[in-house]
């Protein structure tokens, strides 16, 4: 199936929206190529084939260097299960060993993507058996931001308006001082006609005819909008790079180590070729491996180039 045919079938409601759309592409790989146990070089940036949680892993993967930055976004309870029945049990288990072992920096944050899931027509809040182990391993909930997402993916009339957005849950030990990404419309110094100046007692008094200076950027805020992107991935929940990129220009600078330890299809390993940091990513699936080599070799060499070649072992667990 295309994508056209694939949203032609979603507008017209024969395609049932809550299973992923699949598409023919290029990136799909039959056999994988990848082996779990071994870690590759994508450029500067590295890839681990194995399990998150397992701490002589992780230990082995990064060495010396400590992470800046986490952004990832991790199975949403049942939503997408990956070949595993995943239960709230079991999706807490797989959070909970997550985050633990990673050599962070003290500054360092973490930003997690989840997205809602609906049970016997109730929100389903997963993540609360989350955040306390966090709050044990000395993270603090320091944020929660809204991905607009643009547009709602069409579905049947349950009473609910078309979900449109996901969550961003920020986690750290130390708050960063954040770039300012966000462009403002009108730089430089305008002049304003009053402004009221606070005085003693509590009374006002006005200046007229002042210059106001006006930034060129400021900081973002709480509701991140990007589109969703529709690509042909053999991937159930490919998220865009945009959004990673932007989340990675805001919280990092160019250089800084950047984790996904859920990398899936690979769009934070391609949104830190793209912005100048170095990512760090963990996928247990093989084929998902092969995508990610695959995807980052066509980003950064050109589409058609030898994958395989370009993504060599870096070593092995």
């Amino acid at each position: 199936m295309s994508i056209k045919e694939a949203l032609d079938k979603l507008r017209t409601g024969e395609e049932n929206p809550s299973e992923p759309i699949q598409v023919q592409d290029t990136f799909i790989v039959e056999e994988p190529k990848s082996d779990r146990g071994k870690i590759y070089a994508l450029g500067r940036h590295r890839l681990l084939c194995g399990d998150n949680s397992i701490p002589y892993s992780v230990r082995h993967l990064f060495k010396d260097t400590q992470i800046d930055l986490c952004f990832t976004s991790p199975p949403y309870l049942n939503a997408r299960t990956y070949g595993v029945n995943v239960t709230r049990n079991t999706w807490s288990s797989m959070m909970n060993y997550a985050f633990a072992g990673y050599p962070f920096k003290d500054d360092a944050q973490i930003l997690v993507n989840l997205g809602m899931i609906h049970i016997d027509c109730e929100v389903q809040p997963y993540w609360n058996d989350w955040i306390p182990v966090m709050n044990q391993q000395g993270w603090r909930w320091f944020g929660m931001y809204i991905w607009d997402k643009l547009s709602g993916l069409p579905k049947g009339d349950d009473g609910r308006l078309w979900t449109s957005h996901e969550l961003i849950f920020h986690l750290n030990k130390k708050a960063r001082n954040l770039n300012k990404t966000h462009l403002c419309l009108s730089p430089g110094m305008l002049k304003v006609r009053s402004n009221s100046v606070r005085e003693r007692l509590g009374k006002y008094r006005q200046k007229k005819g002042f210059l106001k200076p006006h930034a060129e950027t400021r900081v973002e805020d709480s509701i991140i909008r990007v589109s969703r992107e529709v690509i042909g991935f053999e991937h159930p929940a490919v998220f865009n790079y945009k959004l990673a990129s932007k989340i990675i220009e805001i919280f990092t600078q160019p250089n800084e180590i950047v984790l996904d330890q859920f990398c899936g299809s690979g769009s934070t390993i391609v949104a830190c070729e793209q912005t100048g940091r170095i990512g760090y990513g963990i996928e247990i699936q093989p084929e998902y491996c092969d995508i990610i080599r695959k995807r980052w070799a066509w980003e950064a060499h050109g589409k058609g180039c030898d994958w395989e070649k370009l993504t060599p072992v870096w070593d092995k667990i």
